[in-house]
C-alpha cells in the first residue's frame, strides 16, 4: 500500500512538474512571440512611412514631367519656327533665294546670318536653363532691342505676336 502511495505521489509530482515546466516553456513562447510582434508593429511603422515617402517622389517626379513636357512643347514650337524662317515668298510671289540674294548683297545678308547666329546661340544657352536678361523680358514689340528672332517664345516671355 506504502508503494502504492509512493508511486501516486511520484506520479502526481511528475504530472505537477511536467504542467509546471509546460506552463513555462508557454510563457517563454508568449514572450517570444510579443518581441516579434513588436518588430513587425515596427516594420510596419517603417512601411508607411516609405510609402509616404514614395508617394511624394512620385508627385516630385510628376512635376518634373509636366515641366519638361511643358518645355519640349516651346522647344517644338521654336524649331518649327526655326525651319520655316528660310520657307517665305518675297513680294513677286517667288519663293526667296537666300544665294541670289548674298550674291548680290553680301554685307546684308553677312549681317543678318551673323545675328542670327548670335540669337541661335542665345536660344541654345536659354534652352540649357541660362536666366533672361531684363532687356528680353522688357521685349513687346519685334522692333525693341532685345528681341530674338530665332526663339521670340522663349527668348522674349512678354512679346505677344500679332494676330
Amino acid at each position: 500500500m506504502f508503494k502504492i502511495k509512493l508511486i501516486l505521489m511520484l506520479l502526481a509530482l511528475g504530472v505537477a512538474g511536467g504542467g509546471f515546466m509546460y506552463v513555462k516553456n508557454l510563457q517563454a513562447n508568449l514572450a517570444i512571440s510579443e518581441a516579434n510582434n513588436l518588430v513587425l508593429e515596427g516594420g510596419i511603422e517603417e512601411q508607411k512611412k516609405l510609402m509616404a515617402q514614395q508617394a511624394k517622389d512620385f508627385e516630385a517626379q510628376k512635376k518634373v514631367f509636366e515641366a519638361t513636357q511643358k518645355k519640349n512643347a516651346q522647344l517644338e514650337k521654336d524649331l518649327k519656327f526655326v525651319k520655316n524662317r528660310f520657307n517665305k515668298t518675297n513680294a513677286d510671289g517667288k519663293i526667296r533665294d537666300l544665294g541670289d540674294l548674298a550674291d548680290s548683297r553680301p554685307l546684308t545678308v553677312e549681317r543678318i546670318l551673323n545675328n542670327d547666329f548670335n540669337n541661335q546661340i542665345r536660344c541654345n544657352e536659354i534652352a540649357q536653363g541660362s536666366p533672361l536678361t531684363e532687356e528680353e523680358k522688357a521685349v513687346k514689340l519685334k522692333t525693341e532691342p532685345g528681341y530674338n528672332t530665332m526663339c521670340p517664345a522663349s527668348a522674349n516671355p512678354n512679346y505677344k505676336e500679332a494676330q
